[in-house]
């Protein structure tokens, strides 16, 4: 018996002896917003750290950490392995952080409590607010979702994330002007960017809120920026390193109901352009009423679209007629924005070269576009002009050259009596550049050696040196 009773007290002194891992957290009751730290300890080496994507569902993940502690407690050494992670939960109520694996060992679940953060702005330090406008619109129009963050915790860093709907394209056009306002008595930075948002189908859909994600400063505990204040420093400046640690901070907006129409059937087979305001601006070179057969005229048409994307203004088309040969250009598109939102600018050239004499009318253009404030089609146009032309030869009305329009667009030439020498005999003015260089060099340096502070000084007899004595 006493074998066995050996061999069941090594078993049992192996199984307390075996490696522990546990998991912890910082705080088991957090507010919407406030971070959680995460700590998984084991007493044996471990490689890596815990698979802590798995909390992805139901936090953000922030910054992550290992550490080794080797500690000596009753004369024996003890050496721990710590794995943290920071999170920050999104969404309230009871969240389980489920059992995580770490060198083959598993840690406890572990349920923490999230209540919803005080709508009361005294009650806070940090706060997120969005607002969207306007909230019914057509396919295809303008939506502006303004995004802000209230601070007064003192934010060292951070971004936005920008709100999300499916089927739309969404893009930022603008931060704010940082401004400090008043809430309930209390003083706030507020940081606000600005998104566009073109949603592509008619429906009822939630937009998804945009978050912020950053950093403060946390006063370490036992360390009192009275210490550093009473030299003058001011807070968060020479001795933040000392006397805080960076937080993580991370706050999100409400989502928000966006209902989108479909587009009116009587713009069925259109060019769809939801704008509150199009024009359309022409310039002709040159601007004199006659026009000498060999030269051409350049039509530029610049179109402005509020609340739409340069890239969705259609190109212009114009057609020969007969008194003109027409070879249009590319269009630019591009955008810009002012404080009521997006402009959409298109810029397309058209080069008219005669081919007839007479009297010629540059034919005008007209772009259709939907007004959605009205709910109405409307269009904008240019008129064109008149011009007298005159010496057009019978040859350029069959066959104007295409190189015509090109070469008027393009810089002159050099003149033809250019010489040509200096193509030709480019070695010749390497020799004569080699040899001035070589006698400017020659003659600068014995300039330099015959300077007074040059000239060898005549040395003075040996009994004027040492004169006796």
């Amino acid at each position: 018996m006493k074998p066995i009773l050996c061999l069941l007290m090594m078993l049992c002194w192996a199984l307390s002896a075996q490696a522990k891992i546990t998991a912890t957290v910082n705080r088991s009751v957090a507010t919407e917003g406030q971070s959680i730290e995460l700590k998984v300890v084991s007493d044996s080496r471990k490689d890596g750290a815990p698979n802590f994507n798995i909390l992805s569902d139901a936090f953000v993940l922030g910054g992550q950490s290992t550490l080794q502690n080797t500690s000596i407690i009753n004369g024996k050494m003890q050496t721990t392995y710590t794995a943290g992670i920071n999170l920050i939960p999104l969404k309230t109520g009871d969240i389980t952080i489920p059992a995580l694996t770490w060198g083959g060992e598993k840690t406890e679940p572990i349920t923490v409590i999230v209540n919803p953060a005080s709508t009361k702005a005294s009650n806070i330090d940090l706060f997120i607010r969005s607002e969207m406008a306007p909230k019914t619109v057509y396919e295809g129009q303008e939506v502006i979702y303004t995004v802000s963050v209230f601070d007064r915790s003192g934010l060292t860093d951070g971004d936005f994330a920008p709100p999300v709907l499916k089927d739309a394209e969404i893009q930022d056009i603008r931060d704010l002007p940082l401004s400090t306002v008043q809430e309930n008595g209390k003083t706030y930075h507020k940081f606000s960017r600005q998104y566009v948002i073109f949603p592509s189908k008619a429906g009822t859909f939630t937009v998804e809120p945009a978050s912020f994600r950053g950093h403060v400063y946390q006063e370490r505990t036992g360390v009192s920026s009275d210490v550093f204040s009473s030299f003058g420093f001011e807070p968060g400046f020479i001795y933040a390193d000392l006397a805080s640690q960076r937080k993580e901070v991370y706050v999100r907006s409400e989502p928000m109901v966006l209902t989108v129409k479909e587009r009116p059937a009587f713009m069925a087979g259109k060019w769809w352009l939801p704008s509150t305001h199009v024009v359309m601006e022409e310039t002709l070179t040159p601007t004199t009423d006659e026009i000498k057969a060999g030269d051409a005229v350049t039509r530029t048409i610049v179109v402005r679209a509020r609340g739409v994307l340069g890239t969705k203004i259609p190109d212009l088309t114009m057609t020969d007629t007969p008194f003109f040969k027409v070879y249009p250009g590319q269009s630019k598109k591009e955008n810009y924005v002012d404080e009521k939102g997006l402009i959409g600018i298109m810029e397309q050239s058209f080069v008219l070269v005669p081919v007839q004499n007479g009297t010629a009318t540059v034919p005008p253009l007209t772009m259709t576009w939907f007004d959605v404030a009205n709910g109405t089609e409307k269009t904008a146009s240019v008129a064109g002009k008149t011009f007298q032309i005159f010496g057009a030869a019978v040859s350029a009305v069959q066959e104007p050259p295409y190189q015509q329009a090109e070469h008027i667009q393009s810089a002159p030439l050099l003149p033809p009596e250019r010489p040509l020498y200096a193509k030709e005999n480019n070695w010749l003015f390497f020799i004569a550049g080699l040899s001035i260089g070589f006698i400017g060099a020659v003659l600068l340096f014995f300039a330099a050696m015959m300077r007074p502070d040059r000239r060898r000084k005549k040395k003075a007899p040996l009994a004027e040196l040492y004169p006796n004595k």
